[in-house]
């Protein structure tokens, strides 16, 4: 018998929700100590298998935004990614993470390998790599901070306090970090500012959190800022990248199109 006859039948759910599900990452095979995610509604069944399947129809029945292709490099590639996208799946589903979006827009010609994070409300850069041996080196660019990452973010406060320059050092979660924010603009009514964040360090949440306690709160953080009564999106983007070409060994920068940027 196969996976979605047998799941259909245990769960009530019609064929065609089942394989849908098994599309979106909802469904996993377990076969002794290994565990993976089941897409083939045709994979064969072993004696001792087990199926594990995470429903849930809100998850399921989200869409994800288009992600866009800044750069290929073949054995890594440089991508937006929107509002909204995670970097990677849960084990309710994955069609919504940037690692199975980028392996379905290379048509699953290329594995995809995930080097770095953003966080599902931020926007932006992104480097995907599509060997093991490029993960491995991105992952330590990361690990020695060989790789230039700055933000852009539209926060509040008031005109008075935005200075042109200054160094954020107080420590995320115990550990020492240290952001460097630079005024780009003010609004007319003196009440937002679009910052430059240059990150020297890599906490989780260091530009939201650094931020928020210099008096300066994201627009749109619900996490750490004031959230917005309208509803509005988080304002923090990865905009620029730049690091030593693991291939040609030369300098390389990637600068958000300014048709995906943010601004005040």
């Amino acid at each position: 018998m196969s996976a979605p006859v047998l799941l259909a039948e245990s769960s009530g759910l019609s064929m065609q929700q089942i394989k849908l599900a098994m599309q979106k990452g909802a469904v996993w095979l377990r076969r002794g100590r290994k565990q993976q995610r089941l897409r083939r509604a045709k994979k064969p069944l072993s004696v001792g298998d087990e199926l594990v399947f995470y429903y849930d129809p809100e998850v399921l029945n989200q869409q994800p935004p288009t992600i866009e292709l800044v750069a290929d490099h073949q054995q890594y590639s440089i991508w937006f990614k929107p509002y909204g996208v995670f970097s990677s799946g849960s084990r309710w589903a994955d069609h919504c993470a940037m690692d199975r979006l980028v392996e379905q827009a290379f048509d699953h010609q290329r594995p995809v390998f995930l080097v770095h994070r953003l966080d599902r409300a931020t926007s932006g850069l992104m480097v995907l790599a599509h060997t093991r041996e490029m993960a491995r080196v991105f992952a330590g660019f990361f690990e020695q901070r060989t790789i230039r990452k700055v933000y852009r973010a539209i926060v509040h406060g008031d005109a008075e306090m935005f200075v042109d320059s200054v160094v954020l050092d107080e420590p995320v979660d115990g550990k020492s970090a240290r952001s460097i924010m630079e005024r780009v603009r003010v609004d007319s009514a003196g009440l937002r500012a679009e910052v430059s964040v240059e990150l020297k360090t890599g906490r989780k949440h260091q530009i939201r959190h650094h931020l928020a306690h210099a008096g300066y709160p994201i627009v749109g953080d619900r996490l750490f800022g004031r959230g917005e009564e309208d509803g509005q999106d988080l304002q923090l983007q990865a905009r620029f990248l730049a690091f030593t070409c693991p291939v040609t060994l030369q300098p390389v920068s990637f600068t958000l199109p300014e048709a995906w940027r943010i601004s005040l």
